[in-house]
């Protein structure tokens, strides 16, 4: 139980915790529509208003953990693991409990943005007769990406795919794709 105090009032709520996000809209169903018996209280079912049920789990999380945009968060040692089996493009996934997620308020040593990784690309199409290659209607033979990190004079990674075999690229190897370059580069990145 906890008090609520608006414009002179105050009331009494109850904070709802779940296991999972996806209970919440279960538990407002309950709350709102299907109503609760509370022994002493009412011998019917009381329906009762809930109060931020709508907001985004992942938005709550970051209200409730202190994380706003372009913070430092920090994961202890030992308190996190890394996923075998990633999801997703992102560079890092992993396992970690709620509170065990450190945010930094953006003061000192935190005030400033990691370095931005930068992808460049350079997309070359087998081009018709007469026009100039598109890629929404000429198939891809090549796709070009260099990784940069802002103000680093040498790129972190230069790579170049194509379809089938070409001759040598000076400067870089290339990787033979036995399928469309952009469909082959999504297990390199």
């Amino acid at each position: 139980m906890r008090r609520y105090h608006q414009e002179g009032r105050t009331a009494l709520f109850v904070r709802v915790t779940t296991c999972l996000p996806n209970y919440i809209a279960t538990c407002r169903g309950i709350l709102e529509k299907q109503g609760l018996q509370v022994p002493g209280l009412s011998a019917s079912a009381l329906n009762f208003p809930t109060f931020e049920s709508n907001v985004l789990y992942t938005l709550r999380f970051m209200v409730d953990r202190d994380i706003v945009g372009g913070n430092w968060i920090e994961l202890p040692a030992g308190g996190f693991q890394h996923k075998q089996n990633k999801q997703s493009m992102c560079q890092y996934e992993c396992d970690v409990m709620f509170d065990k997620v450190m945010s930094h308020a953006p003061e000192g040593q935190y005030s400033k943005l990691a370095p931005f990784r930068i992808l460049s690309m350079d997309i070359e199409c087998a081009g018709r007769r007469g026009h100039f290659p598109d890629a929404e209607h000429d198939p891809v033979i090549q796709i070009a990406t260099m990784v940069t990190e802002q103000g680093s004079d040498k790129p972190l990674i230069k790579a170049i795919w194509t379809l089938d075999t070409c001759a040598p690229i000076v400067g870089r190897g290339g990787y033979i794709a036995r399928e469309p370059p952009p469909r082959a580069m999504r297990c390199y990145f």
